[in-house]
Formats: structure tokens, sequence, C-alpha cells
């Protein structure tokens, strides 16, 4: 019998290691698919959207060279309702398998199928569908873009292009993890406005569309009215610091003082203004390192003093009120209450500055409901 060398017991290991393979793969694969009937299929479609048929599907008499059944869809769908060209990103409905299945998401299958049976037949596609959270020149943005093949990208892109003449800027919008988020809601919207008038590089836009997701889920009333991109900047630099910060404090909870979280709600701190106040015990980490991060103070320090029950952490807010909504909630003091004298015994707002007399004001009603001394120099 031969000797063979190791190199030739190499190769004829590697040899049957690829028989093996071939043989697993060939057992796994998918049996090919039928090929569908492109003239039953310009029927069966021609049936199930007769309001925006042009043309009798009798008369479809193209050859079809490719197997592909997204495209033979898109064949038949063009010959039956194509009274006018579309442009690629209407038309991908037909070719996007995850929008043609009964598990994708319906809302937005409905709304792209329905786009492209309006635009082709020649309707008002601001009139039927975009009205609601389209401008007439963003639909016409909408319409008309030729460079994506992604729905989902074009609609971002279609509403940066009406605030901005500069592609690039408009492309980044586009491309950014704003296209994550519900095109259906207005403040992400405002979001793609924003970022389309104050041009900001792509990986500090994502930073903030993350902090703005994080905020938003936070508090829903917070909006974009009134920011600017340094306060953006502001914001992210000071989330990220909390982010570190509780981090490096962990995970922590505790079970804090035997009170409940408090409203006062449409309280009178002028002549025309209104407010709303929240008492809200602060129990966790996280939720310290937040607050002191954003009120710009060493309240992280006392997590200890919280554990070991000496010390409960509190954070009251405002939220000022108008004719037609609330606005969002805003930090407007931290309070340290001692556990065992049930006194309030340091209260401090933005950079501690002190309370003011609106603060005083709820602080002292707050603390008497519950049988609370205040330290009113605190």
């Amino acid at each position: 019998m031969p000797v063979r060398s190791k190199l030739q017991e190499r190769k004829v290991e590697e040899a049957a290691r690829e028989r093996h393979w071939a043989a697993m793969l060939a057992a796994h694969k998918a049996a090919p698919a039928e090929t569908p009937d492109a003239a039953g299929l310009a029927y069966r479609l021609a049936r199930s959207h007769p309001r925006f048929v042009v043309r009798d599907p009798a008369t479809f008499n193209r050859r079809v060279r490719t197997k592909n059944a997204d495209r033979i869809r898109l064949i038949a769908a063009e010959h039956v309702f194509g009274r006018y060209p579309v442009a690629r990103h209407i038309r991908s409905i037909w070719l996007d398998p995850d929008l043609t299945r009964e598990d994708a998401a319906k809302q937005e299958r409905e709304l792209r199928l329905a786009i492209y049976l309006t635009a082709a037949s020649g309707g008002s596609v601001h009139k039927a569908h975009t009205g609601a959270f389209m401008t007439k020149k963003e639909t016409h943005r909408l319409l008309n873009l030729g460079h994506t093949d992604s729905f989902s990208e074009a609609l971002w892109m279609a509403l940066a292009l009406s605030h901005t003449e500069d592609a690039g800027v408009a492309h980044r919008v586009a491309c950014s993890r704003i296209t994550e988020r519900p095109y259906s809601d207005p403040f992400w919207r405002d979001v793609a406005r924003f970022f389309s008038v104050n041009p900001t590089p792509l990986a500090r836009m994502n930073d903030i569309i993350d902090f703005l997701r994080q905020e938003r889920a936070r508090n829903p009333a917070y909006s974009m009215k009134g920011r600017t991109l340094a306060s953006l900047a502001a914001q992210v630099d000071q989330w990220h610091r909390a982010l570190n910060r509780a981090h490096r404090m962990g995970d922590a909870r505790w079970d804090g003082v035997d009170l409940p979280d408090q409203v006062y709600a449409n309280q009178p701190i002028s002549k025309d203004r209104r407010v709303d106040w929240r008492f809200h015990q602060i129990t966790t980490s996280r939720e310290l390192a937040e607050e002191g991060s954003a009120m710009r103070h060493c309240v992280y320090t006392y997590q200890g003093a919280c554990i070991n029950g000496r010390t409960s952490i509190w954070s009251l807010k405002q939220r000022p009120l108008s004719r037609h909504h609330s606005g969002s909630w805003d930090r407007a003091l931290t309070i340290e209450m001692d556990n065992a004298r049930q006194r309030l015994v340091q209260l401090r707002g933005f950079a501690n500055r002190p309370m003011n007399a609106d603060e005083r004001r709820i602080v002292t009603l707050w603390a008497s409901e519950h049988g609370l001394s205040v330290n009113l120099h605190g």
C-alpha cells in the first residue's frame, strides 16, 4: 500500500470536507419557485383594483424574458395600471418581497400601493393620500426623485429637499437614523426639517437622534420649538455624561420613603401664567446620575445615603400650560429629605441656585400635606 505524504493527506481531507458541505447545501437548497404567468397575474391585479385599470389585461401580449417573480409582477402592474411612468421608489412596491407578505407592516404597504396606483393612473397623490402629513411641495419632490429605490429614504429626502437646496444635506438626513423613526409622527418630521436648515455631520446627527429618541420616550411633550444646534449639542453632551456616570455608578435601586409621587395641576405663578408641578422620588442610580448631570450639581454622590435609607432625593419639575396645550416637563429643584427627621434639608435648582418664590410656595404646600418640615434656606 503506497504511503501518502502529509500534504496528500491534507488534500484528501479538504476534498472530503468540500464534498460534505456541498451535500449539506444541496440538501437544504430551496426548490426553484414556479415562474408566475404574467398574463394571468395581469387579470388578477385588474380584478383587485378595478378603479385604477387603464388597460384591458386581455391586451397583454408582451414577451417576458425574466423568471423573477417580482419583476413579472411589476411588468403586469405597469401594463394594467401604468398610464404614466413613476419613479423607481414608487414602483418598488412590486419588487419588495417583504411588503407583499401578510406579516409586513400593513399600513405602510397599503400607503405605498395606493400612492403607486394613484400616481401611475394620473390622480392627485397629495389630495388622495399625503395631504395629512406632507405639503404639496414635499409630495411633488417625493414623486419626482430619481436616485433611490428605497421608499423610506425617498420620503425623508423629499421633506429635506423642501427646506434646503443642498442635495448633500438632504441626502445625509435621508441616510440618518431618522429613517428608523415613524414618518407619521410630526415630531420626527420637525427633526428632519431642523437638520435640513442646520447642516450637521452624519455621525453627530445620529448621536442627536439617539438622544431625541430617548428624550421623547421619557417626555412625550418634548418638542423642537426654540431648539438650536448649540443647545441640542449641549443637551447631548450632558446626556453622555449622565450615561457615563450611570455606568460607573452601576444599576442600583432602592425602596425610598413611603410617599407617593404627586402632581399639583393648573397652579398660578403669575396673573396670566399657570403651570403643573410634579414631585418625583428618585429610586435608581440612573435617575440620580441624570438629575445630577441635568442640574449641574453633585446629587449623585448621595447614592450611598439613599441605599441605606438615611436620605431620599426628590425631583421637582414644572410644566407650563397654555390655552391649547401643555409644554414639556422641566426640572426646577432637587430636594434632599432627611428620612429620620422627615425634614427637607436641601432644595437646590440649576447649578445650586436657591429656590424662588413660586417653588417655595409649592414645596411648602407639599410638605404641609405630608407632615414634613422644610429648611427654607437650604
